[in-house]
């Protein structure tokens, strides 16, 4: 699916105000106000990413219930148990807590449910251990809010329950003695996007707040000094929006991931390092955790058990440490394989069953999926597709049997909201939870069908003639705006992430100057042509160099993120490609010349008369350069014309335009040569060389040829 681009146009007033009083470049004031931030104070306070920020967590409803629930359970030396969740997100919440509560002197311990065996959230079995061993108190991360028949049989039997999580909240509450959550709807808390971790995070600077006697700024600073890296992950890794105070909280958790004192982390981050061939050189940045940090830990709650993650991060053995963090690296290898496997299937029942023209939202089901897998497999055919999609098993996961209730995993795309979408068809599912673009349900095989027709009637519901694929464009650059000042002051917008996407920057109608294979051809590099006898290179990772179908010569309208490449110690700017094509003004050109020699062949004299002809002597070397390009008879190249004809001006020390070497290989084509296609709806063009009869051929068999000697008799002497 081709995607449409689309730009916004900011106030020129509203840009030229935030360059004036900001002193910030004019590409980055119109990136600034396409994210409707378009005022200085607006600008100011989201570049403000200091101490004084982060807002107090007493403005959290229950918190300070909470915190004096938990301020008596220290004094009393009570029982207490933080309770989790598997993913990345709950893996970090609960080791921040249970670290916290441990640096206190808190009789505390953890405890991770199996994805496999329980599921996510509070259960029953669970709560029955818990009060076997005489817990006081539960404290739940990342989940909870949801569970009130659980949290009803726990406080039954006598303990205390606090609530951390971050999930969508109905109107029916767990009966804990504190709910915690931000998303509550009377709850006035200013910012609505913290992670779980997050959430954990306001807790504890709350009762450092109130036990060490410190404003929120100070607490904050010193919460975020011992377990900002942590709350960073879990807040990147949950992929939440680095927006409002998450930007403020990832600003100094990838400060303190530099310099880690967390064993574990360390030596995840150390044997990373190893498989990377042994290169210790990193950024850390969002980029690292999403990619590199997140999906390691995430595996183990996957298809392994992530209390080895919890593990991990809060053990003080630095030897039992390296023995977890290559068992993680081992299982994220595994699931990489189980991964690719599910794809391929998910892939095949697309090709075979499903009707894509009449299909808005993929259901796609099996009963041997992976439950931990089908989530991210969910995600990928989302983004190949463009159609929110779910992946349903039907695998117990205890015997390998099949069930008839299946668990499954969602992604959704635009602005499909995927709790709604499965909201309106609750009559049909067992449960249902997550959040606005990822979500889980449990679902009998008898409604299978059933579920496929409702969400595929809410998407087709909501959609409009502008649904599609579309790629939004932060701002255009013109040449002389691309320089390393603007590169440098484009890190005020950092970190990237959620809803803070990295811009992305539209260069209209640029010169292809030299192509080049990377990696054997697995990546291809170009360059584009700036003032100065400069040039731009642009790196399209991921894109054969076989497929690349530009040439050098093409003018094209290219979109991708800019940033700096280190090389040797040498900084050099460098755009990474997200899209390209043809410029308009270059299929343009191409189209009104080829307009022109079909005019010609057809007896039409132009007006105002060509000037720019090949000559007799100019056509033999036009001829061998095209037989030294098609090596051999028969082969099939595509030719870039303006390219062409500088290589041969340069090359035979003649006058090559582009329309001359056109008219050229049209009466080569004549002439029985060669076969060309040169239509505007496929540039660049394509050239096929003829066998050569023996004879020698000549020139007066192409009308094009006698008709152009007629015409300018005087230009072809």
């Amino acid at each position: 699916m081709k995607k449409k681009w689309t730009m916004k146009e900011p106030l020129v007033s509203d840009v030229l105000t935030l360059t004036n009083t900001l002193s910030i470049p004019l590409p980055l004031s119109r990136v600034l106000c396409c994210r409707g931030l378009d005022t200085p104070s607006a600008a100011q306070s989201f570049f403000n990413t200091d101490a004084a920020s982060f807002l107090s967590p007493f403005a959290m409803k229950d918190m300070d219930i909470a915190v004096s629930i938990l301020l008596a359970a220290l004094e009393q030396k009570e029982s207490m148990v933080v309770f989790g969740d598997y993913d990345v997100d709950g893996v970090s919440a609960t080791s921040v807590l249970y670290l916290y509560l441990a640096s206190l002197g808190a009789n505390v311990s953890y405890y991770i449910p199996s994805r496999h065996h329980e599921g996510y959230g509070l259960s029953l079995s669970a709560i029955r251990s818990f009060l076997d061993q005489d817990v006081n108190l539960l404290i739940t991360t990342d989940s909870g809010v949801t569970a009130n028949d659980e949290i009803a049989f726990a406080k039954a039997g006598g303990m205390n329950v606090i609530v951390t999580d971050h999930h969508t909240c109905y109107a029916e509450m767990p009966p804990a003695d504190a709910v915690v959550n931000p998303m509550q709807c009377d709850c006035n808390y200013p910012f609505k996007g913290l992670a779980g971790v997050g959430v954990v995070f306001k807790l504890i600077t709350a009762l450092e707040m109130m036990i060490q006697n410190l404003d929120t700024a100070h607490a904050s600073a010193a919460i975020m000094e011992r377990y900002g890296d942590l709350v960073a992950i879990g807040t990147v890794g949950d992929v939440m929006p680095l927006l409002g105070e998450n930007r403020t909280i990832v600003t100094w958790g990838l400060s303190t991931l530099e310099r880690t004192h967390n064993v574990g982390l360390a030596a995840l981050m150390k044997q990373i390092a190893v498989e990377s061939s042994g290169s210790s050189a990193r950024k850390l940045n969002t980029t690292y955790i999403s990619y590199t940090l997140a999906p390691r830990i995430n595996a183990v709650g996957r298809i392994a058990d992530a209390t080895l993650a919890v593990e991990l991060f809060t053990t003080a053995d630095a030897e039992r440490a390296e023995d977890i963090a290559l068992e993680l690296c081992n299982i994220n290898t595994r699931r990489k394989t189980l991964e690719n496997t599910i794809f391929d299937e998910a892939l095949r029942q697309i090709n075979d069953d499903i009707d894509l023209d009449h299909t808005s939202f993929l259901v796609l089901a099996d009963d041997n999926w992976h439950h931990g897998i089908i989530g991210i497999v969910a995600s990928r055919i989302a983004e190949r597709f463009h159609r929110s999609c779910i992946l349903i098993s039907f695998r117990n996961e205890s015997d390998g049997s099949v069930s008839d209730i299946g668990k499954g995993s969602g992604r959704s795309v635009d602005d499909l909201n995927l709790v709604d979408a499965l909201h309106a068809a609750s009559d049909i599912l067992v449960k249902f939870g997550g959040h606005k673009s990822a979500a889980g349900l449990t679902v009998e095989k008898k409604h299978l069908s059933s579920l496929r027709a409702h969400l595929n009637a809410y998407a087709l519901e909501g959609m409009t003639e502008d649904n599609g694929a579309t790629l939004l464009l932060d701002t255009y650059l013109l040449p002389d705006e691309i320089n390393m000042n603007f590169v440098l002051a484009l890190q005020k917008l950092q970190p990237y992430g959620q809803d803070n996407n990295q811009p992305v920057f539209y260069l209209k109608d640029y010169f292809i100057t030299s192509i080049f294979s990377l990696s054997g051809g697995k990546h291809t590099r170009f360059h584009l042509a700036l003032p100065g006898n400069s040039v731009l290179p642009v790196l399209c990772f991921g894109y054969p160099y076989g497929d690349f179908m530009f040439n050098k010569g093409d003018r094209v309208d290219v979109a991708g993120t800019l940033d700096i490449n280190i090389y040797q110690n040498k900084e050099t700017l460098q755009l990474s490609l997200v899209d390209m094509r043809l410029s308009d003004e270059f299929i343009c050109e191409q189209t009104g010349e080829f307009t022109l020699i079909h005019n010609i062949c057809q007896n039409e004299i132009p007006d105002p008369p060509l000037t720019d002809v090949p000559l007799d002597h100019e056509l033999p070397p036009i001829y061998l350069y095209i037989k030294q390009v098609v090596t051999t008879s028969g082969a099939e190249i595509r030719l870039s014309p303006g390219s062409a004809a500088a290589d041969i001006s340069r090359e035979y020390e003649i006058t090559c335009s582009r329309l001359k070497l056109l008219l050229a290989l049209h009466i080569f084509e004549e002439c029985g040569l060669l076969v060309m296609s040169c239509s505007s709806c496929d540039l660049p063009i394509s050239l096929r060389l003829l066998p050569r009869r023996n004879q020698k051929v000549s020139l007066t068999e192409s009308p094009l040829y006698l008709r152009l000697r007629t015409y300018y008799k005087t230009r072809t002497k």
